[in-house]
């Protein structure tokens, strides 16, 4: 997103929907007048969906969201720290970090699923999971004139 406008977090949440076939049942956020008011707390409200805030002044409440958001961060940092990627590639390490959080196992009413099979109703396929920044190499048959 470019801007934490109303209008932008709710075509993001348009394109979520129709990524994922529809819109989480439940958002968990700190106390974000963004969500939690104005139009985007309309659109939510329209599409059945419920907004769990933490009280205001008290962000120590919203402890599952940032434990998430922490998990993923880590995992963004170890993926540059191990390949020795710049910065410039935060973006494609957190991107890589929240898919793979995405896929964790856990238990929902006491059976053992993952986030992606909620979502999407399939569960994920293992097989296509890769190390993020992988070394390639090609070989070279001739360097300029040299041999």
């Amino acid at each position: 997103m470019r801007s934490l406008t109303h209008d932008n977090i709710i075509a993001a949440l348009e394109t979520f929907k129709i990524d994922a076939g529809t819109v989480p049942e439940t958002f968990y956020t700190d106390f974000d007048p963004k969500l939690i008011k104005g139009k985007t707390a309309k659109w939510i409200r329209k599409e059945e969906s419920q907004v769990h805030a933490a009280p205001p002044a008290r962000q120590d409440k919203n402890g599952l969201v940032e434990r998430n958001w922490n998990v993923a961060v880590d995992m963004a940092r170890a993926y540059l720290t191990d390949a020795q990627m710049p910065r410039t590639f935060w973006f494609h390490a957190i991107q890589h970090a929240t898919r793979i959080c995405n896929i964790f196992p856990c238990k929902v009413n006491g059976e053992l699923t993952t986030a992606h099979e909620l979502a999407y109703g399939v569960k994920p396929d293992y097989r296509v999971l890769f190390r993020l920044f992988s070394v390639g190499y090609f070989k070279a048959y001739k360097d300029g004139d040299r041999f």
